[in-house]
C-alpha cells in the first residue's frame, strides 16, 4: 500500500472512526465542507450558512449496509445566528446490483439566538434505481415529530453521469406540517471528481424555495473528500453507488429545518 493511500485512509479513520488506516473492506466514507448564500425575495434580506459533515457506510456481506452521518452548520442573518445539528442512521440493501432500498431515522436541532431550540426526529424509507450507467432515479418518503408539530415529507431525484466523474442532478423536496404549513424546494446541482487517486470533488448548485409563501434563492458550494476501503471504487459514479455512502437518500433535508 502506498504512503498516499495510508495517509488518505488515516484521515478518514480519524474523522469517521474506521477500524484502521487502511479502512475495512466494504467501508466507504465522505467528508464535506460547504457554504450557502440564501436570499429571500421582495426585500426579505439574505444570510449565509456554512459548515461540515461526515458520513460512513459499512457493507455487511454482499448486499446490506449500515450507514451513519452527522453534521454541523452555522447560519447568520438579520443580525442573529443559528446553530444547526443533524445525525442520521440507516440500513440499506442492494437490489441485484441495480439499485438499493433502505430505512432511515434521524435527529435535527436548530438553536436560534434569542428564540431557543427547535428539534425534530425523522423516519422514513428511500430507494434508488440505477437505470443505466449514466442515470440514477431516487425517491424518499417519511414523517417527523418535534417541537410541537409533526408532518411528512417526500422527495424525488434524477441524477445523470455525463462522465463517470461528472454528475448533474435535479431534485424536488416537499414538506407538510400538521398545522397546514408547506415547504417545497427545487434544486439543480453538479459535482466533479477532480482526481480519482486523490478523491476530492467540487460541487455547487441552486435551490428555489417556497416556504409558506416566502420565496428564497439559495446558491451553494461544496468541497468533498471520498474515502473507500478495498471496494475498488474509483470513479464518482462508483463511489456514490454500490460502494458509496447514501448522502441525499439518508438525510431529512426539510427546508423548514434549514432556513
Amino acid at each position: 500500500m502506498s504512503t498516499k493511500s495510508i495517509l488518505l485512509g488515516s484521515i478518514c479513520a480519524l474523522v469517521l472512526g474506521a477500524a484502521s488506516p487502511a479502512l475495512a473492506d466494504g467501508f466507504a466514507g465522505q467528508l464535506t465542507g460547504d457554504y450557502a448564500n440564501v436570499n429571500i425575495k421582495n426585500g426579505g434580506g439574505s444570510g449565509n450558512i456554512w459548515g461540515a459533515s461526515a458520513q460512513g457506510s459499512q457493507l455487511i456481506g454482499d448486499a446490506v449496509s449500515i450507514n451513519a452521518d452527522g453534521g454541523y452548520h452555522r447560519a447568520e442573518a438579520f443580525g442573529g445566528h443559528a446553530d444547526l445539528w443533524n445525525f442520521d442512521g440507516a440500513l440499506s440493501t442492494l437490489i441485484n446490483k441495480g439499485g438499493r432500498l433502505g430505512a432511515t431515522i434521524g435527529y435535527n436541532s436548530v438553536d436560534v439566538s434569542g428564540f431557543g431550540t427547535t428539534n425534530a426526529t425523522n423516519y422514513g424509507l428511500f430507494g434508488e434505481w440505477w437505470a443505466s450507467d449514466m442515470l440514477t432515479v431516487g425517491g424518499k418518503v417519511g414523517g417527523f415529530n418535534g417541537s410541537g408539530t409533526n408532518g411528512y415529507y417526500g422527495s424525488a431525484m434524477l441524477k445523470g453521469y455525463y462522465m463517470p466523474d461528472l454528475a448533474f442532478a435535479g431534485s424536488i423536496d416537499h414538506t407538510h406540517t400538521n398545522n397546514g404549513g408547506n415547504a417545497t424546494a427545487y434544486t439543480l446541482s453538479g459535482e466533479y471528481l477532480v482526481s480519482e487517486t486523490t478523491p476530492i470533488s467540487v460541487g455547487g448548485g441552486y435551490t428555489y424555495t417556497n416556504l409558506a409563501g416566502i420565496h428564497a434563492d439559495t446558491w451553494f458550494l461544496s468541497l468533498n473528500f471520498y474515502c473507500n476501503g478495498d471496494s475498488g471504487a474509483s470513479t464518482l459514479r462508483d463511489r456514490q453507488r454500490a460502494a458509496g455512502t447514501l448522502g441525499w437518500d439518508q438525510g431529512f433535508g426539510s427546508v423548514m429545518m434549514k432556513f
